[in-house]
């Protein structure tokens, strides 16, 4: 419904004045006159207000009433937008007489079903509501000359940080402005940009090229993606849940941080906001607070109109983020953790993927100052040792870090040496694969089963492949299984003939039993058996099982790497293995890196991660295999630089 010419409906309760209109003449002999206005003129200031106190004075009397959320907590979000009124829902009973009330009071014209409104294109299925900015984000593509330009998968660069001096100031800016002022505009159905705009909005008072350049960059990713929107399911729950993060002192101009934060009802966002906090904040748990009382304070009003809309909010809405408590040990403030495990911190809050504040504790140095007491301080209020995660227990974590005081301390508290993440790896086998001997025999002596099998590896086996004399000893002290047989039907035995390691099969023979293909069961016979008649077949099943795995991850790591997901990327189907140092998952590429692509692919997907240590690895392994290959030393360019900013 279009309410037409609707501010001149509205009645000014102040007195307001206004001269004559051009052309009006008074008679002769009168003083001046003026006009005292009754109602509201476009243009008032007044104008605005004046037309909501008449709009919603007479919608109240058809027993529609205001929304009861307290007005200073948020700007209350209201159907009637300027001269529109938008009829959210075709099926509710009285609308028609609704349409007639309205009708005898305004004059008024009937615009149909909701399909476009102010740049927003609805529509709806029986799965729900669809709305989009195709058309708008078109025009603005258009009004930029970009047309013709390629697409990004990306609306910023990664760790790109803008300031104020970079790049020659525009020449004219009135472009800028408004190219900008409308992608905020684009963001109620854009969230994907929210950040993005949030940069380039800062720069209004003096763009230069760089901030330009920027702002053509969210254009290009816009052309890729110009019918996305947001999808309101008719079919999903309507449970509340938030998201909150904190980019601490990221601005390199004013060291503020920029609090992020989105609401999901169901499987539909409602609410989201990228936005710089108002002050310096001394540390990332202080910009985490903060961001968290942003999020509280929205959730609160979120509840306040769900409830009004007859929405049940009495459950509690989960907020998920790194807590305070996360960041005080990652940052290794560990006095700040200790006060605020002291002041009710709760030590099992977790993360989105299952970490808590034990996971993160158990891979740091021992030797840091007030880690060793942290762990303990940890375990005394309450935390979970056995607590599971995407990358399994806090020992996962201490083992693949080698970390063998953690180790201890969580087996003397009782964690499970047998507890297995969610892709079957062992903390033995994780501890095998980073050659850590001293957290093998921890785990050892506290029971870890040395016959235990994480997806077709064995800690013998990988014992024997890695060439890890001592670490085989101590399995077979522990009475390790030598005739249990890897994903390939490899014995320990084979597997050490096959890397050559003849002293390794003197070890192990005693306690392997014949295996009937072998002729000549002696140390000689089975290193000739193996090289003759099994290397062949394993090398061509091990390309088989490469290749077949290197298409896995690369349909899977594509994918994630579109959508940002650079971790899923890097794991291949939710394996966690390259993040978690690789101990079982990625037996392809870890095991046998032999594929140059894949490697640089990897060293990609590590910069974006920000880890310039395993990028610079992986982009001197592609070196390796392919010198002459440019792509292999511009790799190696982006890892030093990574390397050079983080010393800096």
């Amino acid at each position: 419904m279009d309410v037409k010419n609707a501010f001149l409906n509205g009645e000014l309760t102040e007195e307001v004045y206004m001269q004559l209109p051009p052309g009006f003449s008074q008679p002769p002999g009168f003083s001046p006159k003026v006009c005292r206005l009754r109602r509201a003129l476009y243009g008032l200031k007044q104008a605005s207000r004046a037309w909501f106190a008449k709009s919603t004075s007479l919608v109240c009397q058809v027993q529609l009433h205001h929304f009861s959320a307290p007005p200073f907590l948020s700007m209350v979000f209201q159907l009637v937008h300027m001269i529109q009124l938008c009829s959210s829902d075709a099926q509710i009973m009285g609308i028609q007489d609704l349409k007639r009330f309205l009708g005898q009071h305004f004059e008024m014209k009937d615009l149909g079903p909701l399909s476009y409104f102010l740049g927003l294109e609805v529509s709806s299925s029986s799965d729900g509501y669809y709305l989009t900015q195709a058309k708008y984000t078109s025009d603005l593509i258009s009004r930029a000359g970009i047309t013709d330009s390629k697409i990004v998968d990306t609306p910023i660069e990664y760790n790109n940080r803008l300031n104020t001096h970079d790049g020659e100031p525009l020449p004219d800016a009135t472009l800028y402005r408004q190219l900008v002022g409308s992608l905020v505009y684009l963001t109620v159905t854009r969230p994907d940009i929210s950040y993005a705009v949030h940069i380039v909005s800062q720069f209004m008072a003096a763009p230069r090229s760089l901030h330009y350049a920027a702002v053509l960059r969210i254009l290009r990713y816009l052309k890729g993606t110009l019918f996305h929107g947001l999808h309101f399911s008719s079919q999903s729950s309507l449970t509340l849940q938030a998201y909150s993060d904190a980019d601490w002192a990221g601005d390199p101009t004013d060291r503020r941080s920029t609090t992020g934060y989105c609401f999901l009802l169901g499987d539909s966002l409602i609410s989201w906001r990228s936005k710089k906090q108002s002050v310096v904040a001394r540390s990332s748990t202080e910009a985490e607070y903060r961001a968290l009382a942003d999020t509280t304070a929205e959730l609160l009003w979120l509840r306040w109109l769900l409830q009004d809309l007859g929405i049940d909010c009495s459950t509690a809405v989960p907020i998920h983020c790194q807590t305070p408590l996360h960041h005080a040990i990652l940052g290794e403030n560990y006095d700040t953790a200790v006060y605020l495990l002291e002041n009710g911190a709760n030590p099992n809050a977790a993360t989105n993927q299952g970490f808590t504040s034990l996971h993160y504790a158990a891979y740091k140095s021992c030797m840091v100052a007030g880690i060793e007491e942290l762990l303990r301080l940890l375990i005394s209020k309450g935390a979970k040792v056995d607590a599971i995660s995407n990358c399994g227990t806090p020992l996962h974590n201490a083992a693949a870090f080698g970390k063998k005081d953690s180790v201890r301390i969580l087996l003397e508290n009782g964690a499970n040496p047998n507890e297995t993440s969610r892709d079957h790896a062992s903390p033995l086998v994780v501890a095998i694969h980073v050659r850590s001997y001293e957290c093998t025999y921890l785990l050892i002596k506290a029971d870890a089963n040395p016959s235990i099998s994480s997806c077709g590896v064995t800690p013998l086996g990988s014992a024997a492949s890695e060439g890890l004399i001592d670490i085989i000893r101590c399995l077979l002290c522990a009475k390790a299984d030598s005739n249990v047989t890897n994903f390939y039907g490899l014995t320990p035995i084979e597997i050490a003939a096959l890397q050559g390691d003849y002293g390794h099969v003197i070890i192990l023979f005693p306690s392997t039993s014949p295996i009937p293909a072998i002729p000549d069961w002696s140390y000689g016979g089975i290193m000739k058996y193996i090289n003759s008649h099994v290397h062949g077949s394993i090398l061509q099943q091990r390309q088989q099982k490469l290749k077949k795995k290197i298409l896995s991850l690369k349909s899977n790591g594509e994918g994630a790497f579109k959508r940002k997901h650079y971790i899923l990327s890097l794991e291949s189907k939710g394996q966690d293995a390259f993040k978690r140092n690789d101990y079982v998952g990625a037996v392809c590429i870890n095991a046998y890196p032999s594929d140059a692509t894949v490697l640089s692919n990897r060293s990609l997907c590590w910069a974006r991660l920000n880890d310039g240590t395993h990028a610079l690895s992986d982009a001197e392994a592609c070196i390796a295999l392919r010198p002459d290959w440019p792509k292999a030393y511009y790799r190696k360019g982006v890892a030093f630089k990574l390397l050079k900013d983080f010393v800096r």
